[in-house]
């Protein structure tokens, strides 16, 4: 949807790592604009470059004030988070509103609780993308990236591991699969 961005803000909640000022710099390029709630204690400084608002992980309200202000009503949830530490919390009303749903989420594996969160989002009126839909030109080509050529053997062992994965994505039970010599060799839980 790059040709349709310039009509339209977009949110991004931040956490950790480079990818939330990633998909700013492509929405930008592509003539959107971009708001980011940063989250405190995970998301990089670098994201203060653009128009931004820090939470902390308790300040529901807040977010979801700033989000459909500043951020059109849609947000892409990007980057790295670890599970906050409750006695830092600083809750606001927000936070109190939907503390049965943050209880129900906290069962589960990361995709259940990661379903929960942008069920949260949507009930309150929030448009969940994902990154794909707003930074396309993030997402790696098909084919050979490198050139390096994937053997038949490596073929299989690909496929081997594409499998594993499927079969852990229906357990929400891991995140990667490797696979080698014919066989899977290691799992990511």
């Amino acid at each position: 949807r790059p040709d349709t961005l310039s009509a339209r803000a977009i949110g991004i909640l931040a956490g950790g790592g480079r990818l939330p000022g990633m998909i700013a710099e492509s929405v930008i390029a592509h003539g959107g604009s971009v708001h980011i709630v940063g989250v405190s204690g995970e998301a990089d400084s670098s994201i203060e470059r653009f128009p931004h608002t820090w939470v902390n992980w308790a300040q529901i309200g807040k977010m979801l004030s700033v989000l459909r202000e500043q951020g059109g009503g849609q947000v892409v949830i990007a980057g790295g988070v670890t599970r906050p530490d409750l006695a830092k919390l600083r809750p606001d009303l927000g936070f109190f509103r939907v503390l049965p749903q943050l209880v129900a989420m906290l069962a589960g594996g990361d995709d259940s609780v990661l379903s929960r969160v942008v069920r949260v989002f949507e009930h309150y009126g929030i448009t969940v993308l994902g990154a794909h839909e707003v930074a396309p030109d993030l997402l790696a080509a098909s084919g050979t990236l490198g050139q390096v050529v994937l053997s038949e053997e490596g073929r299989k062992d690909a496929a081997i591991g594409s499998a594993g994965g499927r079969a852990l994505a229906a357990l929400d039970a891991g995140q990667a699969v490797g696979g080698g010599g014919g066989r899977g060799v290691g799992v990511r839980g």
